[in-house]
């Protein structure tokens, strides 16, 4: 299935990657600790049908250096613009942030 991808950088850095012919259902992909933007993943769900915002949530510019006080409004404006993409059935796909060693 071919797919759209739109690179992001405001508010957050990140892709938006959506089917050709348009989707109803949308994901917000967050990776783990690594923090990085999902590009492969989003692509993954995009050629199954489904629009995949993945955004870098912390360790960008202006924002949390690690996974704390991350605020709220960072997914809710990452949802928002799923809808505004199409999307009225929204998911969120979160990856392991990993072990914590002490």
């Amino acid at each position: 299935m071919d797919v759209a991808e739109h690179e992001l950088n405001h508010p957050w850095e990140g892709v938006l990657v959506t089917p050709a012919h348009g989707s109803d259902a949308g994901v917000l992909v967050l990776a783990g600790s690594s923090g990085r933007i999902e590009h492969e993943r989003a692509r993954i769900l995009a050629q199954q049908g489904i629009a995949a915002l993945s955004i870098r949530w912390f360790g960008g510019p202006g924002q949390s250096p690690g996974i704390c006080e991350i605020p709220l409004e960072t997914f809710t404006a990452a949802v928002d613009l799923l809808t505004t993409s199409g999307a009225r059935r929204i998911g969120i796909l979160g990856v392991s942030k990993g072990l914590s060693r002490k």
